[in-house]
């Protein structure tokens, strides 16, 4: 008769506590029980999917434009998100030193310094350009009644 081939040994077995708590929640309930247990939660899931989505494409759109002050509150908050969780997790490499070596403040100025000179030249074409007065003529009516 020949040996069994070597293979893997086998996983060490769970500690007792474990063993026991696992099955006393696996055992607490019936495979009915878990199944309509799973889809409560799926249709909660699915609630706040459709709700989340109506909110975002439906509503707001409607009574709040999303512009520049949003679109920097995302830029900043991923930032910091990601540069947190590099440092949490450790996690080394290109992306992770581009991360870390941005300067908020820097960034900050980025952010500011284009509405200035937006504002800027706007300033300038509104006041060279005399657009108040080319727009604002006479706005009674016509005249001749």
């Amino acid at each position: 008769m020949t040996a069994a081939p070597e293979s893997t040994p086998p996983l060490p077995a769970p500690a007792p506590a474990q063993r026991t708590a696992r099955r006393r929640v696996r055992t607490s309930m019936t495979r009915w029980e878990w199944t309509r247990a799973g889809g409560m939660v799926a249709v909660i899931l699915a609630l706040h999917v459709i709700g989340w989505f109506t909110l975002v494409m439906v509503v707001a759109p409607q009574h709040h434009a999303i512009g520049l002050s949003v679109a920097v509150a995302l830029l900043i908050g991923t930032v910091e998100l990601l540069g947190l969780l590099a440092a949490r997790l450790d996690l080394h490499g290109p992306f992770r030193d581009l991360i870390s070596g941005l300067d908020l403040n820097v960034l900050g100025y980025v952010v500011v310094a284009p509405s200035f000179v937006t504002w800027a030249v706007a300033l300038v074409v509104w006041r060279a350009g005399r657009i108040e007065q080319k727009w604002s003529g006479d706005l009674s009516g016509p005249q001749g009644s």
